[in-house]
């Protein structure tokens, strides 16, 4: 168990908490996430989340920079509209959570990254406790 679930005298594990980031195109939404990540990655359990409409090229990115393990990052072909795989319907990366969570059972944050989307985009309350929004894109 991690710091992030060290709380004395309790008895049940804490469910990971669930970091939605999401931003428009090109704003750094996967930079973001790959400098959580190493700078988490040695004190807490951490899975990652991407989507893309047609590829999986944030998981590649995420990959070949090293931000966690291969296994511990999971790329989302959403096939249509960013925002609706976040929101409207969020079943295709509620399952890719309960996937990793399958394969990482002590994971303590799970970053979900949306595709590239306008600053209306809101994270469903179900997919995600709290969303980062990154909107600088100089």
């Amino acid at each position: 168990m991690s710091a992030l679930h060290t709380i004395p005298n309790r008895t049940r594990k804490l469910p990971p908490l669930r970091v939605g980031v999401g931003g428009p195109v090109g704003s750094g939404k996967t930079t973001l996430v790959e400098m959580l990540c190493k700078a988490m990655r040695d004190r807490y359990d951490l899975v990652v989340v991407t989507n893309d409409i047609y590829t999986k090229e944030d998981q590649r990115l995420l990959t070949v920079a090293g931000a966690l393990e291969a296994d511990r990052i999971m790329g989302v072909e959403t096939g249509g509209c960013p925002h609706t795989a976040i929101r409207e319907d969020a079943s295709i990366n509620l399952e890719a959570v309960d996937r990793m969570l399958a394969k990482f059972p002590n994971a303590d944050i799970v970053f979900i990254e949306s595709g590239g989307d306008n600053l209306a985009a809101t994270f469903s309350p179900e997919l995600s406790d709290l969303t980062i929004y990154v909107i600088d894109v100089a």
